[in-house]
Parts: structure tokens; sequence; C-alpha cells
């Protein structure tokens, strides 16, 4: 069987929270082939990035308001975290 590794989310940041334009996401330390997909309610994908370094910008500035789930996958595990866009 295949298992899936949940990242911990006290170490991952995204802010601002709610998002007006940009969304930071912050990764404690590289953690290898990175992505991240923001989907909205009904579970579409809308955005997807390849993030790179500690440090990545999400432009979600053309996006409808509301909220969205925001994956993260990375080689060592996965985790996901709601995010509000004003």
């Amino acid at each position: 069987s295949v298992g899936v590794e949940v990242l911990d989310t006290d170490a991952i940041a995204l802010f601002p929270n709610p998002a007006q334009d940009i969304l930071f996401i912050t990764l404690p330390i590289q953690r290898g082939l990175t992505s991240a997909s923001l989907l909205d309610v009904t579970g579409r994908e809308v955005l997807r990035s390849s993030l790179s370094g500690p440090t990545t910008r999400l432009h979600v500035a053309g996006l409808p308001r509301g909220l969205y789930v925001l994956n993260l996958i990375t080689e060592h595990g996965s985790t996901s975290a709601r995010v509000v866009l004003e």
C-alpha cells in the first residue's frame, strides 16, 4: 500500500489570508519537488504553480472572491489549507 505523509501545517505560512492580489506561501525548508494547486468550492482546479525556494507568490487577483482550498504536494507528503480571496 502507498502511504501519504501529511506535512506539518504549523511549519507552513500562508499570508495574507484573506488575500486580494497575491498569496504568499512560505515553507520552512526546501522540500524537493513541490507544487501548489488552488481549488474552488466545486473542487475545480483554478490555479497551479510550482513552488521554488522557501517563499512563493501566487497571483490570485483575477480569481473571483470566495473560499478556496490550497493543496501543497511535496516529495515528503501533502497538506491542504483554506484560503479566502477578497
